[in-house]
């Protein structure tokens, strides 16, 4: 248990020093499994809220496509995010693998300069 929280710490820590969606889904998918669906869409709506992405909202969308309640509306809209999830560009560093929505000339990560590069393979957004 005290592994589970240390992992929460570091990607809530992640997502606010780097404004990483990709860290606030890993929190929101830790938090449905810990604590069901509805508290990890309380927590991925006010990250999204705060920070918007396109992949944060995709994976809102997600989540409360899996709640019962969940209208056909809300799939239409999820898959026609899908669209933009996956034809926009993100940023992967060529030394370490840190990912980022921002370009950086410096990565965060590893400290090296110059290693941020577009990618566009249908993970970022």
């Amino acid at each position: 248990m005290a592994e589970r929280r240390e992992l929460l710490d570091y990607l809530d820590w992640l997502g606010a020093k780097y404004k990483s969606a990709e860290a606030a889904v890993a929190m929101a998918s830790l938090i449905a499994r810990g604590e069901g669906l509805d508290k990890a869409a309380d927590y991925l709506s006010a990250t999204v809220a705060s920070r918007p992405s396109l992949r944060g909202l995709h994976a809102l969308l997600g989540l409360l496509c899996e709640q019962p309640a969940a209208t056909p509306h809300l799939f239409v809209v999820r898959q026609s995010l899908q669209h933009f999830v996956v034809n926009s560009h993100n940023y992967l560093c060529a030394h370490c693998g840190f990912g980022s929505e921002t370009l950086y000339w410096r990565c965060p990560a590893c400290l090296h300069w110059e290693t941020m590069r577009i990618r566009n393979d249908g993970v970022g957004g």
